[in-house]
């Protein structure tokens, strides 16, 4: 079964969400910070290999302060297209074990040509997602702007197997 988007912030997020986040079939996570990806130390390339992942290495990228006038003060990232991105996305999640969720990009990144890439969220997973985007020109984006949907599908059990990889509780 679906989670009404009501449902996903009381059963998988765990801080606050603005009502504007939430939709009838979805939450909408928003962008926190973000890293540029640079070949890891000590090697010419990243690995997946079936025992050890060699990820790149993330650089945090800071954002430009730009004061808009009568007191509002955001926080702006310019990405190059030169360059790829990891966002990390607010609020955390903690995935009970009988759901499972999907981030899926929403449409303002691809009207604004950027290659957006979730992932499927395992049971029993916690801490904060990271997704991949990918300018195809630049762009500049304000810190807390809405990246990502997460739809979270549930069943009446839990699964057999939940997340115990060495991505959890990631911050």
């Amino acid at each position: 079964m679906f989670l009404s988007g009501f449902e996903v912030v009381e059963k998988v997020l765990r801080e606050f969400v603005s009502s504007e986040c939430v939709s009838g079939v979805s939450v909408e996570l928003q962008l926190d910070r973000l890293y540029v990806l640079k070949p890891p130390k000590h090697q010419v390339y990243a690995e997946v290999r079936n025992d050890v992942t060699v990820t790149p290495d993330y650089v945090e990228v800071q954002p430009e302060v730009i004061d808009l006038g009568s007191g509002r003060v955001v926080e702006v990232y310019t990405l190059s297209n030169v360059e790829t991105y990891i966002a990390v996305l607010k609020p955390r999640v903690e995935m009970p074990e009988n759901c499972f969720g999907v981030l899926l990009p929403r449409s303002s990144l691809l009207r604004c040509g950027v290659i957006a890439q979730g992932t499927l969220i395992d049971p029993g997973y916690k801490g904060n997602l990271r997704v991949l985007l990918k300018p195809t020109m630049p762009i500049r984006v304000e810190r807390g702007a809405r990246l990502f949907h997460i739809v979270v599908y549930c069943r009446d059990k839990p699964f057999p197997k939940t997340y115990s990889g060495q991505w959890q509780g990631e911050k």
